[in-house]
């Protein structure tokens, strides 16, 4: 399993918090269908699924950080979502023409980028949120 929807992952905003709950399925469905007993087809639908609901979701979220006023963070933010989407790009194109044999390589670069992407961009748009809020 990837991981859980733990409460600290909320940012305040129903939408973006119910998108984030939808990726960490995706996240624990990929993560279930990683290693050698795996179809190649399989783990490129996953991260095909991964792809589409994550750029979605960056759109939501990139509109209302701009409707909050977020400026300040908000380049290095959308850098950070291109960095996730550029990298699934790459695994699906090794998957699909390569020989990758991913035995969790995959999977534990997603994770780290989650955790670090959680613990710094989403932590400071929480902030933001909040204080757009007056909470």
């Amino acid at each position: 399993m990837f991981t859980e929807w733990k409460p600290e992952f909320s940012v305040g905003e129903p939408i973006l918090d119910a998108d984030h709950r939808h990726l960490i399925e995706l996240l624990n469905r990929l993560s279930d269908h990683v290693g050698p007993s795996c179809s190649k087809a399989t783990i490129i639908d996953n991260l095909v699924q991964l792809y589409s609901s994550a750029n979605e979701h960056f759109a939501r979220e990139e509109t209302i950080m701009q409707a909050h006023g977020y400026s300040n963070e908000y380049i290095k933010h959308y850098a950070d979502h291109q960095r996730l989407l550029n990298e699934v790009i790459l695994m699906i194109y090794e998957h699909q023409y390569g020989s990758a044999n991913d035995n969790g390589a995959s999977t534990e670069w997603i994770h780290n980028w989650f955790h670090e992407h959680h613990t710094t961009h989403d932590a400071r748009l929480q902030l933001s949120i909040q204080e757009a809020h007056g909470t």
